[in-house]
């Protein structure tokens, strides 16, 4: 591993205590990487992404939330429920409450390693490796987009970064191996040529790393980390961003998703589930529908979906009806002209609500299903921006950006 990436402390409060026991703090950590992890090693560098579920063949990999992507009417998830396209949210019976404010992790409990997870008590967190050659293969896809759409439209790219690197505690943070995805996210946005418009997030994000923006359960981030990346989007495009106040706010309670899975279904994550917390775009007459492309028939759907009914591992599907090659939501008070690309995997999810208020009409490409052009698609609607929204894991991912180079 290059000595740029090897993963740094992270500064913070209590720096004398810190100088004073400099001594004692290299002996304990020492102590627990050899406890913790003996016998153990990071991940192989060509691991797609060793916290999810590996796929059965022929499945797309790297993700762990193909079960997320919306059913036809006719199958077991959404049903009937999606097909009336008569606005954007399904709104549920019950009062919609405010959403929990903090995240505080304790580390009370020993960190363990279970199925490519890093467990401290009730939470999980992937560990990452940075892929040079993957890396150079995300920004020579988006720089071809890019050159493409020259003079047509502007193009943004993000790396956001895992959990692992925000809200794990100071004291475990040099215990977990991996690289340094703050240095990973500056490299890979430093790659990206003159027609792109980078968003970091990873210092944005890490100004909040004590409020709830990760689940625990899940290898996401939450709709209020999804909403710190909007407002530092916004900030690049030049816009202003709305409030945390000016949405309504639904949740879905008894979360336990893709950590919890793949950990071996820690009984401390059982008897503490995440709860999706769901901004409704403020924007109430915006219509989405979805379908495999742009061409095929679409199916009306929600962009906030009620899951309090769905299956513990399924909740966040509660974003834009989940994983769907394609999707468009039309927003009928909006009258700007502008419209934009998402270009995505499952992170993208729960940030294209809040793009919803902003422009006439939002496309969404999963490009690990879609099989069209995304330069193509954006000349043909003459689209304003095209926006990537990549997580450090799917663009260190051999399928995935194999995948992403397909639709450029």
């Amino acid at each position: 591993m290059s000595p740029r990436y090897e993963r740094r402390q992270r500064g913070g409060g209590g720096a004398l205590l810190l100088l004073i026991a400099a001594a004692a703090l290299v002996v304990a950590v020492l102590a627990i990487f050899t406890d913790v992890f003996s016998g153990k090693k990071a991940p192989d560098k060509d691991t797609d992404s060793p916290a999810v579920t590996q796929p059965a063949d022929g499945e797309p990999d790297g993700t762990g939330d193909a079960d997320n992507t919306a059913k036809d009417p006719e199958g077991d998830q959404k049903g009937g429920q999606s097909g009336n396209g008569d606005g954007s949210t399904d709104k549920p019976a019950v009062a919609t409450t405010k959403p929990a404010a903090s995240n505080v992790i304790t580390t009370d409990a020993t960190p363990y390693q279970s199925g490519g997870v890093y467990i401290v008590g009730n939470a999980g967190y992937e560990m990452y490796n940075y892929v040079g050659s993957l890396a150079e293969k995300y920004q020579s896809t988006v720089n071809a987009v890019a050159d493409s759409l020259s003079g047509v439209s502007n193009v943004y790219a993000m790396a956001i970064p895992l959990s692992s690197s925000i809200t794990l505690p100071d004291s475990l943070l040099s215990d977990i191996p991996g690289s340094d995805q703050a240095q990973a996210e500056k490299d890979i946005l430093a790659g990206m040529g003159q027609n792109i418009k980078t968003v970091p997030l990873h210092d944005a994000l890490n100004a909040h790393r004590t409020e709830y923006i990760y689940f625990r359960t899940d290898h996401h981030w939450t709709a209020l980390g999804a909403y710190y990346a909007y407002v530092q989007f916004c900030n690049v495009k030049g816009i202003t961003p709305h409030d945390l106040s000016d949405y309504e706010v639904s949740q879905y309670t008894g979360f336990l998703g893709s950590f919890y899975n793949d950990g071996g279904k820690p009984q401390a994550m059982a008897d503490d589930p995440d709860t999706v917390n769901a901004y409704h775009p403020v924007s109430s007459t915006a219509a989405m529908k979805y379908g495999s492309s742009e061409d095929s028939e679409l199916t009306g759907g929600k962009v906030i979906f009620d899951e309090s009914t769905a299956a513990a591992s399924l909740k966040y599907g509660a974003f834009i009806m989940g994983d769907n090659p394609f999707t468009v939501i039309e927003n009928p008070e909006v009258s700007n002209g502008q419209s934009c690309i998402v270009v995505k995997e499952s992170f993208g999810n729960a940030f294209v609500p809040f793009l919803v208020d902003h422009y006439q009409t939002v496309y969404v490409v999963d490009y690990r299903y879609y099989g069209g052009s995304v330069s193509a698609l954006a000349k043909a609607k003459g689209v304003t921006d095209v926006l990537f929204v990549n997580n450090l894991s799917a663009i260190r991912g051999s399928y995935q950006m194999g995948k992403l180079a397909g639709v450029k």
